[in-house]
């Protein structure tokens, strides 16, 4: 197991999108809005029709955070650092987009 002081912290943002975008065209569009604030790519852990959870390194948060806002359709819903938490809050949102 690898230490997380090593590793680095994460945290987790949720995401609201408005329109019916495929996760594939959901990722094109974090890794070449990333290039442009030259921050890491951030992940898409989870995805569904309308909500995504999204992960990135704890000192690219903020530039994360706005770099998500900036996007046409998308908007930050909450940050948290553990997915348990997101994934408790949305919920039902995900399940009734399943």
């Amino acid at each position: 197991m690898v230490i997380k002081s090593k590793r680095g912290r994460r945290r987790y943002i949720a995401i609201s999108f408005k329109e019916n975008a495929t996760r594939s065209e959901l990722i094109v569009v974090l890794n070449e809005t990333a290039k442009g604030y030259s921050i890491p790519s951030p992940r898409l852990i989870q995805y569904e029709t309308s909500i995504g959870i999204v992960r990135c390194d704890l000192p690219h948060l903020k530039a994360t955070v706005n770099m998500l806002n900036s996007v046409a359709g998308l908007r930050t819903l909450k940050t948290s650092g553990t997915l348990r938490k997101l994934r408790k809050k949305y919920a039902a949102l995900l399940i009734e987009s399943a």
